[in-house]
């Protein structure tokens, strides 16, 4: 793993420094993380909240509480994984049409839940065979999208059978089922809105004909075009909204459209007033967040306001549904 910048550790470590009797970690992991300072950690959740996220040894779980965040389960899994609860984790694989499910379960892999369906119970025709599949949630619900016709690029499906991989026997239908969600759609976890913090004020406007924000705080008026993720696609903000005061954070909702012509409804967060996105921005508890680093995207920082209690290598952080 790549060491931390000596002048990231002392950034970490800086704001514990200021009050006594520092809180030490409990567990040792990979995780770089300081001295917990107690009024730091008292703001933490309590008993703890868990997240996942994935790194280059495979899927991550951890325990986000007042000794900040403990490594839980490591390890290489093949497939798409998503939070069904506030304690589970479903891991999907679809390789050519047979479906297998672990699952992880307060931070430990259950191997007597593993489900495996073997590609006949899709029970389709000879020229019926998908060229695509997709995971989806419903409820708690395991289901794998066989797309049978495509249309446009490669994510969208004009015709498609539906697998319940989780039901026995396992079932089959061709219509997308109620509250199906894709895994790349799901949400887990929401920020809560506040009021404009004084003093800043965020619109929706125009850059150089291009969709684009403008932000105002104490150091003036920045304005910046706003677009998709390496500048593919598009991105039309609609609405903004607060949701952190210490730093000042706002998101924007609005319409991402990738190069195939995929549409999602998405928010992307900033830090008042950078004209730098705040990748992978995520709510975890009452003032306390993560988001990833823009120049680097494989090291993501869990704060607490504006101070680090943790850093560590990897992508993809989610937090489990409360």
């Amino acid at each position: 793993m790549r060491m931390l910048p000596l002048a990231l550790l002392a950034l970490l470590a800086a704001p514990a420094l200021a009050e006594k009797a520092p809180i030490a970690p409990k567990k040792k992991s990979p995780l770089k993380q300081p001295p917990i300072a107690p009024a730091t950690a008292a703001r933490l959740p309590d008993p703890g909240r868990l997240a996942s996220y994935k790194s280059n040894t495979g899927l991550v779980v951890v325990r986000i509480g007042k000794a900040g965040v403990t490594e839980l389960f490591r390890k290489e899994l093949d497939g798409t994984d998503m939070w069904l609860d506030g304690k589970t984790i479903a891991v999907v694989d679809t390789m050519e049409g047979d479906v297998t499910v672990d699952y992880i379960v307060d931070g430990a892999l259950d191997p007597k839940r593993r489900i495996s369906v073997k590609k006949a119970a899709w029970g389709l025709k000879a020229s019926e065979q998908p060229v695509m599949y997709t995971p989806y949630r419903v409820d708690k619900e395991v289901w794998v999208e066989g797309c049978l016709v495509q249309e446009g690029g490669e994510e969208l499906c004009r015709k498609s059978a539906w697998l319940r991989a989780d039901a026995t026997p396992p079932k089959v239908q061709r219509t997308k089922p109620a509250k199906a969600v894709r895994v790349y759609d799901i949400v887990t976890s929401v920020a809560p809105d506040i009021k404009t913090p004084a003093g800043f004020a965020a619109k929706i406007t125009k850059v150089k004909g291009d969709n684009g924000l403008e932000c105002t705080g104490p150091k003036g008026k920045v304005a910046w075009q706003v677009t998709n993720e390496g500048g593919a696609g598009s991105f039309v903000p609609k609405k903004l909204h607060w949701v952190h005061a210490n730093p000042p954070i706002f998101g924007a909702e609005g319409i991402e459209t990738n190069p195939v012509g995929w549409e999602s409804t998405v928010t992307k967060y900033y830090r008042a007033c950078a004209e730098a996105q705040l990748d992978e921005f995520t709510w975890i508890h009452d003032g306390v967040w993560a988001s990833s680093n823009r120049e680097d995207d494989d090291l993501i920082t869990v704060r607490v306001d504006d101070t680090p209690v943790a850093v560590f290598e990897g992508r993809g952080f989610d937090v489990a549904p409360k």
